[in-house]
């Protein structure tokens, strides 16, 4: 069969990558009413994508000016984090075949929190919950649960490492048909194929058994999207979808082979991996339209939202920086490596990648989608664009970043899967049952 394309939607309230989502017009004005998570992951559905994703920063950001003002008053990035698993469940019950992905920190929770959680999702999902795996990287994050001070990038990776151990272990406590519920004998469990786990590393430690049974797909599938040497290592391991983000075709290509290769060299089939890039598409009944909807989105962008956002990502506050300021001079006002990852990114928002933006044009095509790539045009278009970069094997897939909540979503749906499906590298039909059957990835067994 045909290498199939993998869709992702990116559910976030209540502004995504473009901070001003939720001031645009064809946006939800109730971001809060809980039909529309239910209403977006039905949207999806429709359209056959693999699954829905939650991100979750939990913390309101407070790095530009010392402050969470701006971060609350602008809506931005961190204004709102709903618990993932909470709003999961809700869009469970709205649906039957779409994935249903969240995120939990290894840092901050237990594993068998962590493995109940998402495994209750699974569970009662039908196999269809997937977990991405994040180490968190701020202190203001550790100081909401009860730490001073972030570990170091290196023992968060460990504790991850032990974490997803200890988690993926309790998943596999109960054999798959350790439930009985036999009503003449009066068995409802066989004790004798649900099993201790007994794991104690380092970092964390757990007796177990996990108190429900395994899921129709076995465990939930794991997700991850470090981009650093150790986050690589720790995705080549552990990961089935990883998220990644290029601006150009040969730069995805790039990360997708030598993630594959990673993933080779530990005995793992490259081809139980999926690589998704993260796009921001902008649709419009013509080309003229849509370029007119992306110039709307740039117009519409905050300068100091902007700014919040990017403070916060980089941990440096960006508040007192004169607006006038050459990227290239940031790293010698600020210096040190900080100030040096803070220049890279904000270089990546000139197009020409040269030193001569200034931090306030940075800030507002940061603004604009977080430095996501465009894919502009008709749904024609916007799908010959994914398919041409799925065919050069830049990616297996695509999560889609929205500008409109649920607008996106149901433009995608509606003018851009037609599309993909008449060029026969997306499906007509979901594959199966569970989230690994549409995926195409095999059940876990053991």
């Amino acid at each position: 069969m045909p290498r199939q394309m993998t869709l992702i939607g990116f559910y976030k309230i209540p502004t995504a990558h473009y901070t001003g989502m939720w001031r645009h017009p064809h946006s939800a004005t109730n971001l809060l009413d809980p039909a529309l998570p239910m209403h977006a992951a039905k949207v999806l559905e429709e359209g056959l994508f693999d699954m829905i994703f939650m991100s979750d920063g939990i913390v309101t950001p407070a790095t530009f000016g010392d402050r969470f003002d701006e971060t609350l008053r602008s809506g931005s990035q961190g204004a709102l984090e709903l618990e993932p698993s909470v709003v999961l469940s809700m869009m469970a019950t709205a649906t039957s075949r779409i994935g249903l992905g969240g995120t939990m920190s290894t840092t901050f929770m237990p594993p068998f929190h962590i493995a109940r959680i998402l495994g209750s999702l699974d569970v009662l999902s039908g196999g269809r919950a997937a977990w991405n795996i994040v180490t968190s990287h701020n202190d203001v994050q550790a100081q909401n649960f009860g730490s001073d001070t972030i570990l170091p990038a290196d023992q968060r990776y460990d504790r991850a490492d032990e974490v997803t151990e200890a988690v993926t272990g309790l998943w596999s406590s109960w054999e798959a048909d350790a439930v009985v519920v036999d009503k003449q004998t009066g068995v409802f469990v066989d004790p004798e194929k649900v099993h201790h786990v007994d794991y104690e590393g380092e970092h964390v430690k757990v007796r177990g058994p996990l108190s429900i049974p395994r899921s129709a797909q076995g465990r939930p599938v794991l997700m991850q999207a470090g981009s650093s040497n150790r986050g690589m290592e720790f995705g080549a391991r552990w990961g089935e979808i990883i998220f990644v983000m290029g601006h150009t075709p040969e730069a995805l290509h790039k990360q997708r082979a030598a993630m594959r290769a990673k993933v080779a060299e530990l005995g793992r089939n490259p081809d139980d991996l999926k690589v998704a890039a993260l796009v921001q598409p902008i649709i419009g009944e013509t080309e003229a339209i849509a370029r007119e909807k992306q110039e709307f989105i740039r117009s519409t962008v905050s300068v100091d939202a902007a700014l919040a956002v990017l403070s916060a990502h980089t941990g440096i506050d960006l508040s007192a920086m004169p607006r006038d300021t050459a990227v290239s001079a940031i790293v010698d006002q600020l210096g040190g490596p900080g100030a040096r990852g803070t220049a890279a990114l904000l270089n990546q928002a000139n197009d020409a990648g040269t030193d001569g933006i200034t931090l306030e044009e940075a800030a507002r095509k940061f603004g604009a989608s977080g430095l996501t790539p465009q894919v502009v045009g008709t749904g024609e278009q916007v799908a010959e664009q994914l398919r041409e970069l799925f065919d050069a094997e830049a990616a297996d897939g695509f999560m889609i970043d929205p500008t409109e909540m649920p607008g996106t979503f149901e433009s995608f749906t509606r003018a851009v899967v037609p599309h993909l499906q008449r060029m026969g590298v997306f499906r007509t039909a979901y594959a199966g049952e569970t989230l690994r059957d549409v995926l195409g990835l095999p059940s876990v067994v053991s």
